[in-house]
């Protein structure tokens, strides 16, 4: 009687790993594959204060990769910035003084190419101070 029982449970369980395994092989079969080179991470920084020509965006993978990959891109007059190339991942952006790259004036978490068009604020008073930004901005 007792053989019996441990024979149902090891049969149970092992029904229900495979049934796991297929529906998670199904899951991952279904998300979208895109070729490399064609996503692109469209966004604008909205910087009170801060002319957008003296910044740069960087953008950073979120996920942990072996060869941590860096990429830059220059902020038009309008405020907008584009990255292209981009794999199928969440990214960091941060939006940096041209003049001193580990000068962080805003950065957005969690961003995703193809996606709308992705806001980035920035702070003056995190560069300046309130004082600093005051005096800069009266000139």
């Amino acid at each position: 009687m007792l053989t019996t029982r441990w024979g149902a449970a090891v049969v149970i369980a092992a029904v229900g790993a495979g049934v796991t395994l297929y529906l998670r092989t199904e899951r991952l079969e279904e998300r979208p594959v895109h070729a490399e080179g064609l996503l692109e991470l469209v966004g604008h920084v909205d910087s009170p204060g801060i002319d957008p020509s003296f910044c740069l965006v960087r953008c950073v993978s979120v996920r942990f990769e072996p060869q941590g990959r860096e990429v830059f891109a220059d902020v038009q007059p309008d405020g907008s910035f584009r990255f292209t190339g981009l794999a199928d991942t969440d990214y960091r952006l941060e939006v940096l003084a041209r003049h001193d790259l580990s000068l962080v004036l805003g950065q957005a978490e969690y961003a995703r190419p193809g996606g709308e068009v992705r806001v980035v604020a920035t702070d003056p008073t995190l560069a300046w101070g309130e004082k600093g930004s005051r005096e800069r901005n009266a000139d």
